[in-house]
This record gives C-alpha cells, structure tokens and sequence, in this order.
C-alpha cells in the first residue's frame, strides 16, 4: 500500500490523508481523551495546513478534531496524536519523556524515527508514501493498532 507522490506538496497532502485515516484504526483507552481530538503539530511542515484542511468538519468517533501547532514539547502532554517534522525528529525521544506512556500516537515523517522512539514514521519508496509501524512503541503508549493498519505498513 502506498501513495504515489512526487512533489512536497504531493507528500503532504498524502501525509494528512494517511494521518487521518490512522486514527480510524487506532484505539485509544476508553476515557483518555477530552471532549475534543488534539492532534499536535511539532516543527515546520506543509502537512499542518494540508491536515487543517483534510479535517475540517470530521471527527474521531464524536469528538471533533483539533489541529493546532505545538512549539514544545511541553505542550504535547494535551495531545492524543503528535506529528514531528523532519526538521525536528531528533527531539522525539524528548516527546517520549515527557509523555511517558500516557496514550499518544507519535508520527513522523523521518525514515528511521521509529528507532528512536516515534509510534509511525513515513517514508518515501520508489516515488510511493509509505509507513512503517513501531509495535512496541504503540503497546508502551498503551494503542491499539488494528491488524488491517499493521498489514499496510512496511
């Protein structure tokens, strides 16, 4: 499964499409999240407004969703999903200290990232947007992952 994508834009566009539908097939622990869905944008990236737009009027379950840039990792705590731009992704182990294993979903667009601590990591293959699932990051954070999310990725 992938995405075909050859321009930043292109990537972006797919990013958010991917992102919103991850949060379709990842469950969070009943009552961890407020009346509204956070999803926390870290870093600078064109997938903030690709995101802002694809989300406009949806909602994850009944909660409406909150697209809103975060500048620390402080800010991440009121989350339930956080996306690292690749200018950023070294700061990801900073995220997973201060969020602990409170259930948050940690996706970013460095290949590589789930080594060091990301949930979901985007990469590029052959022109394709794909991602790539860090199991145990997920079990930590205490998500569940559906079986059909885990066959699409790498």
């Amino acid at each position: 499964m992938g995405v075909s994508v050859r321009s930043t834009e292109n990537i972006s566009s797919a990013q958010a499409m991917f992102i919103y539908n991850f949060l379709r097939h990842v469950k969070w622990p009943e009552g961890s999240t407020g009346s509204t869905f956070v999803i926390g944008i870290y870093g600078s990236s064109e997938t903030h407004s690709q995101l802002l737009t694809y989300t406009t009027n949806r909602r994850v379950g009944t909660k409406p969703i909150e697209v809103k840039k975060i500048s620390s990792v402080d800010e991440a705590v009121e989350c339930q999903l956080v996306f690292v731009s690749a200018n950023q992704s070294s700061k990801i182990p900073s995220f997973n200290s201060k969020i602990g294993n409170k259930p948050c979903l940690i996706i970013s667009e460095t290949e590589g990232s789930t080594e060091i601590g990301a949930t979901i990591e985007f990469l590029v293959i052959d022109s394709r947007l794909k991602f790539r699932i860090n199991e145990a990051q997920a079990q930590k954070q205490r998500l569940v992952i559906s079986r059909a999310l885990l066959d699409m990725a790498v």
